[in-house]
């Protein structure tokens, strides 16, 4: 599905900020180039019983193209809409990423909305199948998402992870296990330039309600590519993300920036400063994304010791609200959403945020936010 018009895709191709490559196509390429670096870990235990896992390049490559072949066999064909309610765990990752191999459009479903939020986003983005988890620590959500797809009648599957899933949901464990068996993915035959088809639908909060925001491979990429550079990640390097895997903050400054720029990215759900800090060092990443108010509780304890920093907000990077403290030499990158639009990373120099003019001229150019027929 193109919402791009032809004439803006091709001057940001031609200007060198868009390409032909959708996420997962760049995500097959670093898998061939560094098939043993590291491609997606969890770095804790985890908050779905029995989905702790730690994927090369090349074994996560692997079970994308297994898990996107079994998807395409239960005839969810391109542009089927996924949704995608699971915590920040690597094997969120790869049900991102074989969604978009088996041309899908994944949509995130927050953990913490109710059921009427998620029942009024599968009406309205259209989704046809919802992937969950068992628990996510004492939440039985694969009960519940099951509950919520019986009243949905245009849900036709539910498939979860982790230990003691609740009947009637497709156990992608046994998926997976059985890989060899499942073939390659479908070769995708597409209109266009295929980075510009829709990838995911963000929503967005408009006067009390959800907005639908679509957003194309070649949004996300680009997305990635700033935040990398602003923050200075690059190829085999490691960034932690305590963000929601499926949401346009976890997957634009987490999974879409390790894939461009070729690092490896480890999943974070611990919400305690110190339980984040100790990940981070165990795992050896220098680049961690958080919410912006855990900024100033970590700063004392990573930014001196060579960690960079990128702290989500859901306004204007640079609204007087932002969080500050931090040292002349600490590398802080805030990440502003917009309210669920785009993603804006704008490094501070000397520990201070830029004026609000100079964002506003950023924003105005940024072609990360634009040619999804929004704006």
């Amino acid at each position: 599905m193109i919402l791009t018009s032809e004439t803006r895709s091709k001057a940001f191709v031609a200007a060198g900020l868009w390409g032909e490559d959708t996420l997962d196509a760049a995500f097959r390429r670093h898998a061939a180039e560094r098939p043993d670096d590291l491609a997606i870990a969890d770095g804790d235990t985890g908050p779905v019983p029995g989905a702790a896992a730690s994927y090369s390049y090349a074994e996560a490559n692997r079970r994308v193209e297994g898990l996107a072949a079994f998807l395409a066999g239960l005839g969810l064909k391109p542009d089927t809409v996924l949704g995608i309610h699971l915590p920040n765990v690597a094997e969120a990752q790869i049900v991102v990423l074989a969604a978009l191999r088996a041309g899908l459009v994944i949509v995130p479903l927050p953990l913490h909305w109710t059921d009427r939020e998620i029942t009024r986003a599968v009406e309205q983005a259209g989704i046809r199948a919802i992937v969950t988890a068992s628990r996510v620590e004492r939440a039985v959500t694969g009960e519940r998402i099951r509950d919520i797809a019986a009243e949905a009648f245009s849900i036709r599957f539910v498939l979860g992870f982790g230990d003691g899933l609740a009947d009637g949901l497709i156990d992608l464990a046994e998926v997976m296990a059985e890989l060899d068996a499942l073939g390659p993915a479908p070769e995708l035959t597409r209109r266009g330039n295929p980075a510009d088809h829709v990838a995911m639908v963000s929503f967005s909060r408009r006067d009390g309600r959800l907005v639908a925001v679509p957003l194309t491979h070649n949004h996300l990429l680009a997305i990635g590519r700033f935040h990398a550079e602003a923050a200075g990640v690059g190829p085999g390097a490691r960034i932690a993300s305590a963000m929601m895997p499926a949401g346009l903050s976890g997957l634009g400054a987490g999974l879409a920036t390790a894939i461009a720029a070729g690092a490896g990215l480890v999943a974070l759900h611990g919400t305690g400063a110190r339980q984040i800090a100790g990940a981070v060092r165990t795992q050896g990443a220098a680049h961690l994304v958080v919410p912006a108010p855990l900024g100033p509780i970590l700063a004392g304890d990573l930014t001196g010791h060579g960690v960079t920093l990128s702290l989500v907000s859901p306004r204007s990077s640079a609204d007087p609200v932002a969080p500050t403290g931090f040292a002349d030499d600490d590398v802080v990158v805030d990440v502003a959403t917009f309210g669920g639009i785009t993603l804006l990373p704008v490094r501070r120099v000397g520990g201070q945020r830029p004026p609000g003019p100079w964002l506003r001229r950023r924003v105005a150019r940024c072609p990360s936010r634009s040619g999804s027929g929004r704006g």
